[in-house]
């Protein structure tokens, strides 16, 4: 089963956790995930070129000391950063002193690195951001190559991060590295398709006392739960099902075996009422639903 948490209890649970760290030392353990993370997936892909996408934040925080991390593996590295707002200081003096190209999201270099990327780190916004994607943004995300491989940090920016509001215009990513836990918008059916594959690093986050908001069952979860009969299971055990109709043969039969089917899924038996025996047919292939 996969759970996912709130972004109010995400929030309150880093809290608590950096209160007994030293100072960054859960954005460390964020950024050395997401790194391990895209180096796996270059060397599944055969390529070398980075290119984060860095909005302010720590979300952008994360990214650029992620990068940070794959120049120093050697890898050819570059970060296009917000000219809007603040970017992470720290991460961005870690990029820099990496040998990570940094350049300005308003300036004439941006479009030319973005285009040699054979992954994309999606950084620009985090669980804080809001649906949909600013002007600066949107053009980034129109100028990601076809062929690289986009790997977003934390959820695609410009989803709803509580997962309730869909939208076109946001990143759709082909894989997710998200931190701790699940969120909402992971799982729900509004925002789960720009997700892609779902990676959770886990940095050391306590949910013990918090309940989760939206679960997923998985094949193995919804396989123990599935009754299965043994050998002293019988008809009435697993249920008893019977119907009759007043309308003309042969529908009869059929509108009951309709029923079964919609109705009454799993049951062991069915009984109809009707003027004559039910045809061959009908007894030896199941209903259709």
């Amino acid at each position: 089963m996969i759970q996912a948490y709130a972004v109010a209890d995400v929030r309150a649970v880093e809290a608590a956790l950096m209160e007994h760290l030293p100072e960054g030392e859960l954005m460390a353990r964020a950024a050395n995930g997401l790194a391990e993370v895209v180096r796996a997936r270059l060397a599944e892909r055969g390529g070398h070129r980075v290119v984060a996408l860095v909005g302010g934040g720590n979300n952008g925080g994360d990214a650029l000391y992620a990068a940070a991390l794959l120049a120093q593996a050697g890898f050819a590295v570059g970060a296009v950063c917000t000219a809007y707002g603040s970017v992470h200081q720290g991460g961005r003096d870690a990029a820099l002193a990496a040998g990570v190209v940094v350049t300005g999201g308003d300036g004439p270099e941006w479009e030319a690195l973005l285009a040699e990327a054979d992954i994309v780190v999606d950084g620009i916004t985090g669980i804080g951001g809001r649906p949909g994607l600013g002007v600066e943004a949107q053009g980034w995300v129109g100028a990601i190559p076809e062929t690289a491989y986009v790997v977003a940090v934390d959820l695609p920016s410009g989803l709803d991060p509580a997962g309730l509001e869909g939208t076109a215009e946001c990143v759709f990513a082909d894989e997710t590295v998200t931190f701790g836990v699940a969120k909402p918008c992971h799982l729900l059916p509004a925002t789960e398709a720009a997700v892609g594959r779902l990676t959770v690093v886990d940095i050391g986050l306590d949910f013990a006392g918090c309940t989760p908001v939206v679960e997923r069952l998985l094949g193995a979860d919804v396989a123990a739960a599935w009754p299965v009969p043994t050998a002293a299971s019988d008809k009435y055990s697993r249920g008893v099902w019977s119907a009759s109709s007043p309308v003309p043969r042969p529908t009869r039969v059929r509108a009951s075996s309709a029923s079964w089917a919609r109705s009454a899924p799993g049951r062991g038996w069915c009984a109809t009422s009707g003027r004559r025996r039910s045809p061959p047919s009908c007894m030896a292939t199941p209903p259709r639903r």
